[in-house]
């Protein structure tokens, strides 16, 4: 199963009713083809965990974003599948 990269945070993929009620992981980018992406994660969680080392397995929960970050927020409660991080 997969869980948040996050320090105290063993957040899953979780479908609610709503947008509030719901949480999503996202993949931790590619450090070669999404380097500032990359560095921005990876700075985030290393705060929180000293060693951590992101692999492929990695992830980030939608916990851990603000509503800014996403493309697609607005759409969400009208039953989009899932909140689309913006590329940025």
């Amino acid at each position: 199963m997969k869980y948040c990269s996050a320090a105290h945070c063993n957040s899953t993929n979780i479908k609610g009713p709503t947008r509030k009620e719901s949480t999503f992981l996202y993949k931790f980018p590619n450090k070669v083809t999404q380097s500032s992406r990359w560095l921005r994660w990876k700075a985030f969680i290393s705060n929180q965990r000293k060693d951590f080392q992101p692999t492929n397995t990695s992830y980030i929960c939608s916990r851990h974003f603000s509503e800014t970050d996403f493309e697609n927020i607005g759409e969400y409660d009208f039953k989009v599948e899932t909140l689309k991080l913006d590329p940025g």
